[in-house]
């Protein structure tokens, strides 16, 4: 009678350990944290004067794979929208005010984009705010955005 419960007891062991997906792993969760977005530069209300460079240093990092960025740059409610595959002040060549290819930032986990925007002699003077946006290969999306203003000497 023991051995007869002793087997019981082995087969039900078993058949338990046994449920699950087919390949004995769990089921992966779903990428679910957003990427993260740090602007150092340019800083908080900084001011750029007409007919020099705005400097981007920026860090994108996220725990899986960035996708890809959107960069915004805004003057009362008029907006230039470049994305990274075509974000360039000369859009037949995509390179950045030094003629530097602009980084892909696609798989990466962690990204540093460092480059110049030129800011023409004819820019509007006022308030301007930076809006960076970032995805994720999962598409969790982030955004944050920083003030600045361009001034005449």
């Amino acid at each position: 009678m023991r051995l007869i419960k002793y087997v019981c007891c082995f087969i039900m062991i078993l058949a338990f350990t046994n449920c699950g997906s087919s390949d004995g792993g769990d089921d992966p969760k779903p990428d679910q944290t957003k990427p993260a977005i740090t602007i150092i530069s340019p800083s908080l209300n900084a001011s750029i004067a007409a007919g020099s460079i705005l400097q981007l240093n920026i860090d994108l990092t996220d725990d899986t794979a960035l996708d890809n960025y959107v960069l915004k740059i805004s003057l009362s409610g008029t907006k230039s929208v470049k994305t990274v595959k075509e974000f360039s002040f000369n859009s037949i060549t995509d390179t950045d005010s030094n003629g530097n290819s602009l980084p892909n930032i696609t798989g990466k986990k962690s990204v540093k984009l460092n480059f110049g925007i030129a800011i023409t002699e004819k820019a509007q003077e006022g308030n301007y705010s930076l809006t960076v946006s970032v995805s994720d290969k999962a598409g969790n999306q982030q955004e944050e955005d920083i003030g600045f203003s361009i001034t005449r000497i």
